[in-house]
């Protein structure tokens, strides 16, 4: 049996995790949280205590009191919080709920060997090295791998959570248009959680459809807290959460939410430079600035972060940083046209025009989905009102989630007291 609770899993072998990261516990502090965990909120006696920690020994109070100062240190120390309560005369609980995850409910990556078919395990993991190298090709070759997993097994939970995310990932960096891959990915999620009602990720990502393409914010949020609950480890609900709660019109809340994703994760892929971009929609400029460029660095092969980091350093009017990150960003991601338009809003911010107008000529051969939301500003910093707002109308019909940022992405703030842009934004939440 697992226990999950305020952000820890502890599983049967008593080792505990907390935000998805190992947390050493000496070895009676280990057993003292499995007493209390198991109890599920009961008062533990001291005698209790004793004879569960330390069975057939006589303990001295001083050796129960040290084993649960130890475990409130390393809760501490791991992030979390002091969840021991010591009621003096009568014993010991947790404060917090505690939830059983039912057998074989396992952590969300360890879902990916859960198979009966090796070779759809394979070809899962074929499909998620494919998917990392992010360009249209690759996640097209990633959906025929995820897809012949399912065929050889249908009950595949990850493997169908897997081509819902799959399909998310090219409508966010449209390669699909929102209003055809949203539904896809609803109905890969649906599948998912039909076989496990508590798969976080295929609730995250049908929230996240709910939120950023239907612009049903408050079904988005709703599916989005049950992935929480279902596993508060998962780091991808977090960065959902921050896209849906921005079409809520909770900047700041978003900008949280996708420092907590990159707390659960700091290395991922899909997380990169977002915490800086929300941070910038937040206006909360300084912190944006030291985290577009703190996460370029460290995301440097990585598309998304030199984008993220160009925008950054162009509402900064830094301009030779913005042109050089934006820059970057071609180089990684030329395939894509939201790869891109950073550059071209570098340029024109630059006061280079025709550079930027030789970007967007650039775009628009490239043959993929128009990015309408991403280059609206670009025509904003060329003056050209009328087709930023054509964009942005456009962006909404294609279903494009990029819409829900801007309503607070600074580089749009000339149309703000516009009424076409303001009935566009009066469809978000």
């Amino acid at each position: 049996m697992r226990f999950q609770f305020d952000g820890y899993v502890l599983e049967a072998d008593t080792s505990l995790r907390w935000a998805g990261h190992p947390v050493r516990l000496p070895p009676k502090a280990r057993h003292l949280l499995k007493v209390l965990v198991q109890a599920e909120g009961r008062v533990v006696s001291r005698d209790e205590v004793a004879a569960c920690v330390w069975p057939g020994v006589e303990v001295s109070d001083d050796s129960i009191a040290r084993a649960v100062s130890r475990l409130r240190r390393a809760l501490l120390a791991a992030g979390g919080k002091d969840v021991v309560e010591t009621l003096y005369g009568q014993g010991f609980r947790l404060t917090v709920p505690i939830q059983r995850l039912r057998p074989g409910h396992l952590a969300t990556a360890q879902g990916v060997a859960q198979s009966h078919e090796p070779a759809a395990i394979e070809a899962l993991l074929t499909a998620r090295e494919l998917a990392a190298r992010r360009g249209p090709a690759d996640l097209e070759a990633a959906v025929a791998c995820v897809t012949r997993a399912l065929d050889l097994d249908p009950t595949f939970v990850s493997a169908w959570s897997t081509l819902a995310e799959l399909r998310a990932q090219q409508v966010g960096r449209n390669l699909l248009p929102g209003n055809v891959g949203g539904p896809w990915v609803i109905a890969a999620a649906e599948r998912a959680l039909r076989l496990d009602p508590a798969c976080a990720p295929a609730l995250a990502l049908r929230g996240w459809v709910k939120g950023t393409v239907l612009l049903d914010a408050e079904g988005g949020l709703r599916d989005l807290d049950a992935a929480r609950q279902a596993d508060e480890a998962y780091w991808g609900t977090s960065i959902l959460q921050a896209w849906t709660l921005t079409a809520a019109g909770r900047p700041n809340d978003a900008a949280e939410a996708a420092l907590r994703a990159l707390h659960q994760h700091p290395v991922g892929l899909l997380v990169n430079g977002l915490p800086a971009l929300y941070l910038l929609l937040a206006d909360r400029r300084a912190e944006a600035l030291q985290q577009a460029r703190d996460l370029a660095a460290r995301f440097s092969t990585i598309d998304n972060a030199q984008t993220i980091a160009s925008t950054v350093t162009a509402v900064h009017d830094l301009h030779d940083e913005a042109i050089a990150y934006g820059r970057e960003a071609a180089r990684l991601g030329q395939h894509s046209p939201i790869q891109l338009a950073p550059l071209a809003y570098a340029l024109a911010r630059a006061g280079q025009a025709d550079a930027a107008r030789g970007v967007l000529q650039e775009m628009s051969e490239l043959g993929t989905v128009p990015a309408y939301i991403s280059t609206a500003p670009v025509h904003v910093a060329l003056g050209d009102r009328a087709r930023a707002l054509e964009y942005l109308e456009k962006g909404v019909e294609a279903g494009e989630p990029q819409f829900v940022w801007s309503r607070f992405d600074p580089r749009l703030a000339p149309l703000r007291d516009d009424p076409t842009a303001q009935d566009l934004w009066s469809r978000l939440g």
